[in-house]
């Protein structure tokens, strides 16, 4: 019931100490994240933040 169109973006960079890793998440609509995984590069992570 809330807003279709909003994506919350988080990363653990700084709460967490882990400014290195870069590791974060998305919260959305699944709709807006079925588009999101149509269009992500299939390594997003790379090897430095391994």
């Amino acid at each position: 019931d809330g807003a279709k169109n909003l994506i919350v973006v988080r990363t653990f960079s700084k709460a967490f100490g882990l400014a290195g890793l870069r590791i974060g998440y998305a919260i959305a609509d699944s709709g807006i994240i079925d588009d999101l995984m149509k269009v992500k590069v299939p390594f997003n992570v790379n090897r430095l933040a391994i």
